[in-house]
């Protein structure tokens, strides 16, 4: 493994860690991939974790970004400290009040990905699925507006969770995500076309590896 490249780790599967990756090739970051299939799960709670966790990492958890002495976990502390190094601009406007609403939409973001991925692993059940992004989506649309991106005309940082927030759901109904919400199509169509994320998306191993873990009763792949 190289060190002398930023490191990303994370399990084997899209998960919590897609999002992130498309953030980085946005921002033309060259990085090394660490996965930790379920067969390695001890080399994570058994070795990396404990060792990382005494080198200085807060809160040691997949995903992680090591940076040279900078250890960072968690998703939405990966995607803002990467944003802060490599293109700020994808923190947004710096007034108070903007900076407010885009912590608030962490939150829902974050809300909205958890409540339409748990199903995933306890009931099985789409249209309890279906029924959560319903309660959302919603929402955001309305947030996004007539914006191309969540932040105005160009992106920040939360697009690129939001564009796989809702990828696994899109696969499950077949498609039907977007006849149900044809703003999240155009806003869909908008980060696909992104510099450096296009050219991701059209070769990355992302497409070939499962939203969920091998335990999820609702499961897949999917391209873009």
């Amino acid at each position: 493994m190289d060190i002398s490249k930023p490191i990303l780790g994370y399990w084997n599967i899209r998960g919590l860690v897609s999002n992130v990756r498309y953030q980085l090739a946005y921002c033309g970051v060259d990085y090394t991939m660490k996965r930790y299939g379920v067969e390695g799960a001890p080399d994570w709670h058994a070795a990396d974790k404990p060792k990382l966790s005494g080198e200085g990492m807060d809160f040691a958890n997949l995903p992680y970004f090591i940076d040279g002495d900078v250890k960072i976990a968690e998703t939405i502390a990966v995607h803002q400290y990467i944003a802060a190094k490599y293109k700020p601009e994808l923190l947004g406007p710096s007034d108070a009040v903007t900076q407010a609403k885009l912590q608030g939409l962490n939150f829902v973001l974050y809300e909205f990905k958890m409540k339409v991925t748990m199903p995933c692993y306890t009931s099985g059940e789409l249209d309890e699925i279906v029924k959560a992004g319903d309660g959302i989506i919603p929402k955001i649309i309305a947030y996004l507006g007539d914006k191309k991106f969540l932040g105005g005309d160009a992106p920040v940082y939360q697009d690129f969770y939001l564009f796989e927030a809702y990828q696994c759901m899109l696969h499950l109904t077949g498609g039907k995500l977007f006849e149900t919400y044809p703003k999240l199509k155009d806003f869909h169509e908008n980060m696909k076309n992104l510099p450096g994320l296009k050219e991701f998306l059209e070769t990355c191993e992302d497409k070939d590896l499962t939203f969920n873990a091998s335990m999820a009763k609702l499961n897949g792949k999917a391209g873009y």
